[in-house]
């Protein structure tokens, strides 16, 4: 009886991206009459705001990964600057080639801090993360729906508004959103919430490593108490800190604010004109359906959202194209290279020393 060929990891990620890319191409070959006119726009983006992209994106990976130094040091772990900053441009690379939401960026966390802290704490800082940069955009939405009125907009805020309310995808992406963030929130707080939650993480992960990826290593139920275990000894240490344990999230806070600068910086490169606002609520739409996207980078539901959004306050469509080529293709591609660099030196020999 033959063996069942089982693909190669890299193989595997290679067609993940591949998969990807179709969507994204698909996306604009729907839209193939304006193609024309989005490529007119780009050639003719000012370079100065184009130029400005990968500065801001490097002064990002500063405020994440000062986060992380930040956090650790709650629990009493000390890391230096620069594996920080490569640990985060890793982790970046690793979540443009994997199905996002986080996951893999807690698992790789682990492996490259594995000598620093223990998984459980590695992944209440993951979380943290993310949790502090959704935050992030409570505190400026106010200030974003001001702009906009303050503006003369909230007549496109309102039909946006009724638009998204008019559809149920709509009401089933915000669900599944706050049912995750609900669950995560509550697993901080309770064990017994955490402990049904991660069994049922566990069996999507196990699912989707046999079923998508041909993996047969599983993680298996002994690993994961471990891990639930020594994720309350963080969180309890966490509580005993107290405030102090708050502060990492003034990062996250400028990281949120760098990373709506660079869609806002992009937006005027190509000569948009529509205010922060309408770009602040883009911005948070995208992310918060690329929470529940499995596809790798969130390519295309990304991209569909903040077009979608942009245009919906007067954006012409060949710039709103222009505007997410420009940050999630442009400035994203200069540091792929950066980001396997980091990924090969700290976070593959990690993966290899385990046995994975």
């Amino acid at each position: 009886m033959s063996k069942k060929k089982v693909l190669n990891p890299k193989k595997q990620l290679l067609i993940l991206v591949v998969i990807a890319a179709i969507g994204f191409v698909l996306l604009l070959i729907y839209q193939r009459e304006i193609l024309e006119d989005t490529w007119a726009t780009l050639i003719k983006a000012d370079l100065r705001y184009v130029m400005l992209l990968p500065l801001i994106q490097v002064i990002n990976y500063f405020f994440i990964g000062t986060y992380y130094r930040k956090m650790f040091a709650v629990f009493g772990a000390k890391i230096e600057v620069s594996r920080s900053w490569g640990v985060v441009a890793a982790m970046n690379f690793v979540n443009q080639v994997l199905p996002s939401g986080g996951l893999s960026g807690v698992t790789y966390l682990a492996y490259g801090f594995r000598n620093k802290l223990e998984t459980g704490k590695t992944t209440l800082v993951q979380i943290g993360r993310y949790m502090f940069a959704f935050g992030s955009y409570a505190i400026y939405a106010p200030i974003a729906v001001y702009l906009i009125v303050s503006g003369g907009r909230s007549e496109d805020l309102n039909k946006l508004l009724e638009t998204a309310t008019d559809s149920w995808a709509v009401f089933g992406v915000v669900g599944v959103f706050f049912l995750l963030m609900g669950l995560v929130i509550g697993s901080f707080f309770n064990k017994w919430i955490a402990h049904a939650f991660g069994r049922l993480m566990l069996r999507v992960i196990n699912w989707f490593n046999k079923t998508i990826l041909r993996r047969k290593n599983r993680i298996e139920l002994n690993f994961f108490k471990q891990l639930n275990r020594e994720f309350h000894q963080g969180t309890e240490e966490v509580r005993k800190v107290g405030v102090r344990a708050l502060l990492p999230s003034i990062w996250m806070l400028l990281s949120v604010a760098t990373e709506l600068s660079i869609v806002f910086v992009s937006l005027l490169a190509v000569g948009g004109d529509v205010g922060i606002g309408p770009v602040f609520l883009a911005f948070v739409a995208a992310n918060i359906v690329g929470t529940v996207s499995v596809i790798p980078g969130d390519v295309g539901v990304h991209e569909a959202t903040v077009i979608l959004v942009l245009v919906a306050f007067g954006v012409d469509e060949p710039v709103a194209i222009s505007t997410t080529l420009l940050y999630r293709v442009f400035n994203k591609f200069i540091f792929l290279p950066i980001g396997f660099f980091f990924y090969a030196r700290i976070l593959k020999p990690a993966l290899e020393a385990s046995g994975k």
